[in-house]
């Protein structure tokens, strides 16, 4: 018996698709153990979303827009919580975020984060690279901030005149 006789393969949801493509980028590019679609992200809790962190914007094959990307960033909101786990699990693969001591050192370093993100999407690399290489001091560890300058790497950490403020994977 052929799967052909049990389902047409034309009716897999192009999510189906994407989604597969999303586990692929998270453990070859971005070196995380989730990524997810800022689609998907729109539809979470406000308290699951605040630990989401947006790591670039990517234009997938086969898909017809570039998406946000995202990854889940583990660690408690509040100042005690952070000081009970965090000693049992500073090695921990779910975020690199573990390395730092407090929960402000997170809120800073994701802002910092997000701004250099932002400035590589608008075509600033070299401003975008200053910020993650500085970042880089802080937490060596961290994938995303990996991924961002190894693909502005290629180019010398300058922008593409073609740049249209996402990457094609």
């Amino acid at each position: 018996i052929e799967v052909s006789d049990f389902a047409d393969s034309s009716f897999i949801s192009p999510n189906v698709h994407l989604t597969a493509k999303l586990e692929k980028a998270a453990y070859t590019t971005y070196g995380v153990n989730m990524l997810m679609s800022g689609q998907f992200i729109a539809k979470l809790a406000p308290s699951i979303r605040q630990r989401t962190r947006q790591i670039d914007r990517a234009k997938f094959k086969g898909t017809e827009a570039p998406i946000t990307l995202h990854t889940y960033d583990f660690f408690p909101l509040d100042e005690q919580k952070w000081s009970t786990i965090r000693p049992g699990i500073q090695t921990s693969d779910l975020t690199a975020l573990f390395a730092l001591e407090t929960t402000a050192d997170v809120f800073d370093y994701i802002t910092s984060f997000q701004r250099a993100l932002h400035l590589y999407l608008d075509g600033d690399w070299s401003a975008s690279f200053q910020i993650l290489e500085k970042l880089d001091q802080v937490l060596p560890d961290d994938t995303p901030l990996q991924a961002l300058v190894s693909f502005m790497a290629v180019a010398g950490h300058i922008c593409p005149p073609d740049w249209r403020g996402y990457r094609e994977l």
